[in-house]
């Protein structure tokens, strides 16, 4: 993975993304535009139920996330969101209470139970084909912030802005595929060259759901779980420093677990990453804890993407 910090490193990083996380953390950046509302409605075009449908507002009296319904009764989201019963998921206009939580024990992946049954549900990623192929991933938080410049002023990226956990969509390219803290996990670079719909996730992004297609149908294949590195500043020091989402952060110091590391600038950006949790290596896990096949739910008619659990990351 293109990052100076190990993938046991990647613990620390995802302070931001769950309850650990008290600094700033966002919602899905996008390297094209700051506009809050971009992305906010349903995608179009080629990505047409690419996911949005499937997303649910998954909240408790103070925090606010995203789960993606699996079955009729069940919505999968991350372990290190700590979801209890006191939790409610809110689907397609209707509010259902959590009921039951299983925890996945080799994975950050959680299955939920409702009290109700939901109207459609998401097809499961189960092929090991990931690598290289674009995804839409979901997301809800905050907005981007300020420009982030290196030490020769070049910009880096962006600081993450204020809360809006508004859901959102972007698009990225799954870079490289691994196992992190014991986590199967796909890996997705922020880089200057993506399309305008590019992004980055940040905090109160963990949950959601990220999706690629399978034989013309779009599929889960990941949950949001980290970001890697988050913590930056232009000297080695806690004091001044900030979260982001850079597509370079050479020239820049930034937090890891054993402390301030200097990444050095070169000709080549140096993007973070973020991570989802890969779908595909717990897919017969999942199947154990739903009593009903995973898969789109008929109705009627037969018809059928700048934000870690690094120590948790968005909570």
């Amino acid at each position: 993975m293109r990052s100076c910090a190990t993938r046991f490193q990647l613990l620390y990083l995802l302070i931001c993304c769950a309850w650990f996380c008290q600094p700033p953390a966002r919602a899905v950046l996008f390297y094209a535009t700051g506009d809050p509302a971009y992305n906010s409605t349903a995608p179009a075009g080629s990505l047409t139920n690419s996911g949005w449908q499937w997303q649910g507002l998954l909240e408790n009296s103070y925090k606010k996330y995203l789960g993606t319904a699996i079955a009729p009764n069940y919505f999968l989201t991350a372990q290190h969101l700590a979801v209890d019963t006191n939790w409610t998921f809110r689907y397609e206009d209707q509010t259902f209470s959590v009921v039951a939580v299983t925890n996945d024990p080799l994975s950050d992946l959680t299955v939920c139970r409702v009290n109700g049954a939901l109207a459609s549900y998401a097809p499961l990623y189960t092929s090991s084909d990931e690598a290289g192929q674009a995804g839409v991933v979901f997301g809800r938080g905050t907005d981007r912030g300020a420009a982030v410049t290196n030490l020769d002023l070049h910009l880096s990226g962006w600081k993450w802005g204020a809360y809006n956990y508004t859901q959102r969509w972007g698009v990225n390219t799954v870079t490289e595929t691994g196992v992190a803290d014991g986590n199967p996990y796909l890996a997705a670079a922020f880089d200057a060259d993506g399309s305008t719909n590019e992004c980055m996730l940040s905090d109160k992004d963990s949950g959601g759901g990220f999706f690629l297609q399978d034989g013309g149908l779009w599929k889960l294949a990941g949950i949001n779980w980290a970001v890697d590195p988050v913590q930056f500043n232009t000297v080695a020091s806690d004091a001044g420093s900030y979260y982001a989402a850079l597509f370079d952060y050479g020239g820049l110091y930034y937090k890891t677990a054993s402390g301030w590391q200097f990444a050095t600038n070169t000709t080549q950006d140096l993007p973070q990453n973020f991570y989802v949790t890969r779908v595909s290596e717990r897919a017969d896990w999942v199947m154990s804890v739903i009593p009903e096949p995973s898969g789109v739910l008929v109705v009627g008619l037969a018809t059928l993407f700048v934000l870690h659990r690094f120590r948790r990351w968005s909570r």
